[in-house]
């Protein structure tokens, strides 16, 4: 155990009101530090294995209270902010990860920064920070663009801090980086426990909190450990299902989560895991296949306030469009059908208020379901939806051909040892597993929708004006 977590376990042992008798914190082989009973466990007893004080708990209203001794100027401009807003509150508490790391007189509060992953760590193991060689082998997958945006995200609203908090403008990116970093790998929600506690508030106030202790507990599918708050705001580690025995490591769920979600929070995967993936992209590039309307369609998206993301999951979606059966989702086929519109389709785009406003056969469209019900009414529907089928497919064809490559490549000897790279490959296995299925149900789509009177005629006619 290095010198700078024994201080740590030093300093909570000496916490008045919490007992570390019932665990351990060691060292495990694969997920750096763990922790563990040091006696039997059940979960037939209603008894905390460990009770963390709310005072070692961090909140953003500690966090307020620390910047308020620590940085007065930070303070009063958070002040000033909108309360119950979760941006403002993860703001928060970030600030003060870094205040007090930075601080060149630490307070009480520097033994648990210490031993927070520093941010060379958080470089060698976490998705943000792969260098050219992983992105490389990301191509083609949805987390390779989660990723990029990712960065272009904090660089934002690094510039959005230091408009709101203009005393944070000394804020370097690699700090906010950490910070955000840290803070998503370690905090929980507490709003579902409050609302437990309080059925009857109209409503509850957002809380993240980051617990000491409580974020040595690593992940699993099958939990010997959960967590709940007391009616003092104290978290109780409590054993779960079956408990376990003197010496087994305890764990946690993080939820539900696809290996997509924990390998771009947590830098690792789960083999086989159960939760579904999910394949996303941008239904930009689709769009640009018509140049004379993509900045109409991209301007009427953003006036309606929808979004340009297509998704793709593993199950059916429903039977409101044939794409649906192929597990793309109804605002994604929306997108689709919006995007092989061209101007040889009924569509038309006026300014109403300085707002775009996309007519299909001469009446307005209010949203994106409207527009897949106009189009599911046309004349032409099923010449529209193979349009949108075949777009789809060679955007499957494309992206799976990539990571079919990359995927190769991973297997190689070379890389058999590198853990960072076996993790990406059990991402980019599934995603690819995801993908080569969904474009078989395509097909399957294309190759019902030829069977259309309408289609044949309009091929028909096609072949012959050739």
């Amino acid at each position: 155990m290095n010198h700078t977590l024994s201080n740590f376990l030093e300093h909570l042992s000496s916490t008045e009101h919490l007992n570390l008798s019932k665990v351990q914190v060691k060292h495990t082989p694969d997920a750096g530090y763990g922790l563990f009973a040091t006696e039997d466990f059940s979960s037939d007893t209603a008894e905390p294995m460990v009770t963390i004080p709310s005072n070692l708990i961090v909140t953003a209203s500690k966090a307020l209270q620390y910047l308020k001794e620590h940085d007065r100027q930070q303070y009063d401009e958070l002040e000033e902010l909108p309360r119950n807003n979760k941006t403002i509150e993860r703001y928060c508490i970030l600030l003060f990860l870094i205040c007090e790391k930075n601080a060149a007189t630490p307070s009480s509060w520097r033994y648990y920064i210490d031993i927070l992953p520093s941010l060379d760590t958080l470089k060698s193991t976490q998705a943000l920070f792969y260098q050219e060689k992983e992105m490389q082998l990301l191509e083609g997958t949805s987390l390779h663009k989660s990723i990029m945006e990712r960065r272009s995200t904090l660089s934002k609203q690094l510039k959005q801090l230091t408009t709101l908090v203009p005393s944070a403008s000394n804020v370097s990116l690699d700090d906010w980086q950490w910070a955000d970093m840290v803070f998503w790998t370690r905090v929980v929600s507490i709003d579902s426990q409050k609302q437990a506690k309080d059925e009857d508030a109209s409503e509850i106030t957002p809380d993240y909190a980051m617990v000491p202790l409580l974020d040595f507990a690593n992940h699993t599918l099958a939990p010997n450990l959960r967590w709940e708050l007391d009616d003092e705001g104290n978290f109780q580690l409590l054993a779960h299902n079956a408990g376990g025995s003197a010496g087994e490591q305890l764990y946690f769920s993080y939820g539900d989560k696809p290996n997509q979600e924990l390998l771009f929070l947590h830098g690792f995967c789960i083999p086989d895991n159960p939760n579904p993936a999910k394949f996303t992209m941008s239904v930009i590039p689709l769009m640009m296949m018509d140049e004379e309307t993509i900045e109409p369609k991209m301007r009427w998206l953003h006036d309606i306030g929808e979004t340009h993301t297509l998704i793709l999951e593993e199950e059916s979606q429903g039977d409101d469009h044939p794409l649906m059966k192929a597990g793309v989702t109804k605002h994604s086929a929306a997108l689709l059908q919006l995007a092989v519109l061209d101007v040889d389709d009924p569509i038309d785009f006026i300014l109403e208020d300085d707002n775009l406003v996309l007519c299909f056969e001469g009446k307005p469209m209010a949203n994106l379901d409207e527009l897949l019900e106009s189009v599911s009414r046309y004349e032409l529907c099923p010449i529209q939806q193979l349009r949108a089928s075949l777009l789809l497919s060679q955007a499957l064809s494309d992206h799976s051909e990539k990571i079919a490559e990359t995927t190769k490549e991973m297997k190689s000897a070379s890389h058999a040892n590198n853990p960072v790279i076996q993790n990406i490959l059990i991402y980019a296995l599934e995603e690819l597993a995801l993908l080569e299925n969904a474009l078989s149900k395509v097909q399957d789509v294309q190759s019902d929708l030829g069977k259309d009177p309408r289609v044949l005629q309009y091929i028909g006619a096609s072949q012959s004006a050739e």
